[in-house]
């Protein structure tokens, strides 16, 4: 006689079936053995859980490898718990120190923060605020590659959702968050101008941007206020200083001796000058717009101009939660922070007034 065949208890799915699937958050219940309602509440911090509920639902989440729904949460809540950073480039020192110190600020308060690079490039940073509006971040901090486009600042304001500027001009409309460049490059050219140095160069911000702007006001002010002419063919803007720009004004026939640069640019001078056979600061003072650690340790240690990005970065922040939490009113708020002047080995006084031809000298016999 032959023996009937076992038959698995029914159920709505298959052992394989549910190891394939994520977990829920009726596992996660299941599993602590209370409610679907009171890990919701978890889940949404709500402060009637009691500590040792709240920590059986974390440690079942942890072995069920459960991770929330974020879009349906944020749905619920109308708020995604991110802000979107749109900056020029990620890799510049400045902007890796704002970046940092923004998203460790709005991570404690339980935000994320997507960063995107525009490059200096319009269009790719329109398509990155169309993006950010289509997926509904919360709040936007930017550094627009043009702050005195009315077109880019009215779709800005337009945004339904807080912005705040870094490092760029929002007037009388929008939250703005600056460093004074203006003093620092006013004090970095009057230091060299002191050391008798006159044909001085500076490698600043881009000059559709106001502290590009501010950087060329007060390396103009300070050669206006020791009696000299501004000499346009010194100025650059970083992006577009490269090697041949560079030796064009170290070997030209009335060579620079000085260089003020972002310090992204100023270890292309010093790899240029040195290069060329030109010794830092014997033959070419430095000073570096921003400061770090590398330059107090590079042989000679270069003087630099000493901003605090990171508090930057953090008050940017601080404007955002400000204005998601309405601890604001509807007025713009505009911080600027000071700079320092570090006086290091890299700058030296300028000691005849035929430097410039035997730094020629010396350039063009190392060129032959």
């Amino acid at each position: 006689m032959k023996q009937p065949k076992s038959v698995a208890p029914a159920t709505s799915e298959t052992t394989s079936d549910a190891a394939r699937r994520p977990p829920t958050i009726r596992d996660v219940a299941t599993r602590a053995g209370i409610s679907i309602g009171t890990v919701s509440r978890v889940l949404n911090e709500n402060d009637t859980v009691a500590t040792d509920i709240r920590e059986r639902v974390l440690a079942s989440m942890r072995e069920l490898g459960y991770v929330p729904n974020r879009v349906a949460q944020s749905m619920r809540k109308r708020a995604t718990l991110a802000v979107g950073c749109l900056v020029t480039d990620v890799r510049l020192n400045a902007v890796a120190e704002m970046i940092s110190a923004a998203e460790s600020r709005l991570r404690a308060a339980g935000y994320d923060m997507f960063v995107a690079n525009t490059h200096n490039d319009p269009k790719q940073e329109a398509a990155i605020l169309r993006f950010f509006q289509q997926r509904q971040v919360d709040a936007v901090i930017t550094a627009i590659t043009d702050d005195q486009d009315p077109s880019r600042m009215r779709e800005l304001k337009a945004l339904s959702m807080p912005v705040v500027l870094w490092e760029r001009d929002g007037g009388n409309s929008l939250d703005t968050v600056l460093t004074d460049h203006f003093t620092g490059c006013l004090q970095a050219c009057s230091y060299l101008l002191g050391l008798g140095h006159r044909r001085i160069a500076l490698v600043g911000g881009q000059s559709a941007t106001w502290a590009g702007r501010e950087m060329e006001r007060g390396y103009g002010a300070a050669i206006a206020q020791a009696g000299g002419e501004l000499d346009p063919s010194l100025i650059f803007h970083t992006g577009s200083f490269n090697v041949s720009s560079c030796s064009q004004i170290l070997r030209s026939a009335d060579p620079v001796t000085g260089v003020i640069g972002i310090i992204d640019d100023v270890a292309l001078v010093c790899k240029v000058a040195r290069g060329m056979g030109l010794k830092i600061p014997e033959d070419l003072s430095v000073i570096s717009i921003g400061d770090s650690d590398f330059l107090s340790m590079n042989s000679p240690t270069i003087t630099a101009i000493r901003y605090d990005h990171a508090r930057v970065g953090e008050t940017a922040a601080e404007f955002v939660l400000d204005r998601l939490g309405n601890k604001s009113d509807g007025a713009a708020r505009r911080v600027i922070y000071p700079v320092e002047l570090i006086v290091r080995e890299s700058c030296a006084q300028l000691k005849t007034a035929s430097r410039a031809n035997l730094i020629s000298a010396r350039v063009s016999r190392r060129t032959k």
